[in-house]
């Protein structure tokens, strides 16, 4: 495949310092992703509804990585990744991208890489499904849907085969997990639903898939990757939700008695809820960026991890 790394790597330090990535509305100051600028570059007579909702919606991925010499699904998580970082870093993030894919995309096994890059999305969705919980049937079945593609991923890395058959059915199972809806399990639901829904795009990947709807191949990895993140972080907040720790009201009314003491309480009460509610949104969005550093960080270790020599 012939490649213009050291293009693509001048470009990408050149972005930075000339203001080209941002993170306002996209029509505010357009491009705001790495992905759009590379291809104003390529294609400059692309408008900004062209490529966040007209022709170049799904192909964006395929035509900078077809450019510039790399698969496509590395494009889709350069994208990914780089919305779920603060900005510094994620301006930092798309210059480490171009260096790494320069310094070693020539040598490197990108099979191998990708079957590598989802193992780590999944290890980071397994996190979202707890050992230990009440509700064992349900979660261990979300548990089991995440390993069993991790499984696929780790045979193919192998350089063995799984059959399409077995892809596809890891990637029903994992879907019919994703959609369970019981108001019971809370957040801690919602974080297995999205485990096993980063499990369901992992799965879709397969060669088989691939060939049939090539053009949307990269999304199901910067999905699974999503969603891997959102449903490890949503585990994070499910620690400090209010609905675990906020204490009974602590007074009643009765007619006849002041309704000072009841009013207190409920004031308290809501106080608490408000101040705990506000901390578990911290701590999500905290987790968050914490699950997109290590996207970042498995996702250069698995390009260099996977080069020759």
């Amino acid at each position: 495949m012939e490649n213009r790394y050291a293009e693509m790597l001048e470009l990408a330090r050149l972005h930075v310092p000339e203001g080209r990535l941002g993170k306002d509305d996209i029509y505010g100051q357009f491009p705001t992703n790495p992905i759009a600028v590379y291809l104003r570059g390529i294609k400059p007579e692309l408008t900004a509804d062209d490529i966040y909702s007209g022709s170049y919606w799904r192909l964006k991925y395929t035509a900078v990585a077809d450019h510039y010499g790399y698969p496509a699904w590395v494009a889709a998580l350069h994208n990914s990744i780089f919305s779920g970082l603060p900005t510094t870093e994620a301006l930092d993030w798309h210059v480490q991208i171009a260096e790494t894919i320069a310094a070693f995309g020539e040598s490197v096994d990108w099979g191998k890489a990708l079957h590598r890059t989802h193992i780590g999305i999944l290890s980071i969705a397994r996190q979202a499904i707890p050992s230990v919980q009440g509700d064992t049937t349900a979660h261990g079945d979300g548990a089991q849907c995440v390993t069993r593609v991790a499984a696929l991923h780790e045979t193919a890395l192998r350089g063995e085969t799984p059959d399409q058959r077995e892809w596809d059915v890891a990637a029903e199972a994992a879907l019919v997990q994703a959609n369970l809806n019981d108001p019971r399990r809370g957040t801690i639901g919602r974080a297995g639903n999205q485990a096993a829904q980063a499990a369901h795009y992992s799965a879709k990947w397969s060669p088989g898939a691939m060939e049939a709807l090539a053009y949307l191949a990269p999304v199901w990895t910067s999905e699974a990757a999503t969603y891997a993140a959102m449903a490890s972080a949503l585990l994070a907040r499910h620690g400090v939700e209010w609905s675990h720790t906020l204490p009974f009201l602590e007074a009643e009314w009765h007619p006849g008695e002041s309704v000072l003491p009841f009013v207190g309480s409920l004031l308290a009460r809501e106080i608490a809820r408000i101040e705990e509610y506000s901390a578990a949104e911290k701590t999500y969005e905290a987790a968050l960026i914490t699950n997109y550093r290590k996207l970042r960080d498995l996702t250069l270790s698995a390009i260099r991890d996977t080069a020759a020599g």
